[in-house]
């Protein structure tokens, strides 16, 4: 379930016991959700507050108007104002869910170890010390193994997952540095070398190069991640 249904299910108290527990999991742990949650219920109180005081001045003026046209008046201003009110909301999530951080946490997903899965009890080689990690999510320690191993390797293959132990920590800018040397170079993981520069230039704001990582990714004519591919060119064009 997208967050902002999470956010609309639990004001509107629709949500099963499950996702409210995610709810508040998320409410803990992201703090891109809390402001989405936060924003969404500023928002439904200052539409309360309105409504309320419109209502009140209604009231106020009750005693200068026959009952009959009040009573049509009052039930006019108020659908007026609920349609407007549902209007913003969607405008407010349509806007939110395409900002550049709330598209990287949409499309971003940290990449498996396909490249040597590890077999457990055969843990003594340093490859495999690094991978181990990687797959744990002790993206500190792999980093710090893969930066180890390319002293010694000109392995691409395991320069790419050095840069996804560095983006999984949140450190795009060298991760980028990384996945763009890696362009030229033959190795196993090109399309994702090229998905992933896109998703950090939309991190920072880069759109016009995202749209260009994209296209080129596009060009190499393959399943990894197509449908996702054309969704994000249409959000960025």
């Amino acid at each position: 379930m997208e967050n902002e249904q999470l956010i609309q299910g639990y004001f509107n108290k629709s949500l099963s016991h499950a996702e409210n527990a995610e709810v508040l999991r998320l409410l803990a742990n992201d703090t891109v959700f809390k402001t989405q949650f936060n924003d969404y219920k500023n928002v439904q109180a200052a539409f309360k507050l309105n409504e309320k005081e419109q209502l009140k001045a209604q009231l106020n003026n009750l005693g200068q108007k026959s009952a009959r046209p009040y009573t049509k008046s009052v039930f006019r201003k108020v659908a007026v104002f609920a349609v407007a009110s549902c209007l913003i909301v969607s405008l407010f999530y349509v806007n939110s869910r395409n900002t550049p951080s709330a598209l990287y946490d949409h499309y971003y997903d940290s990449y498996p170890n396909v490249y040597q899965p590890i077999v457990r009890g055969n843990d003594t080689t340093e490859n495999t010390k690094a991978f181990a990690a990687y797959e744990n999510k002790a993206y500190l320690k792999a980093q710090e193994e893969f930066e180890n191993l390319l002293e010694t390797t000109t392995d691409h293959n395991i320069t790419f997952y050095y840069a996804m132990s560095l983006i999984n920590q949140d450190k795009i800018i060298e991760a980028k540095s990384i996945l763009d040397s890696l362009k030229t170079k033959q190795h196993d993981f090109l399309a994702e070398v090229y998905w992933y520069s896109a998703l950090i230039n939309i991190k920072t704001e880069n759109t016009k190069e995202a749209i260009q990582n994209l296209g080129e990714l596009k060009k190499l004519n393959t399943q990894f991640k197509s449908t996702e591919i054309s969704e994000l060119l249409q959000k960025l064009n």
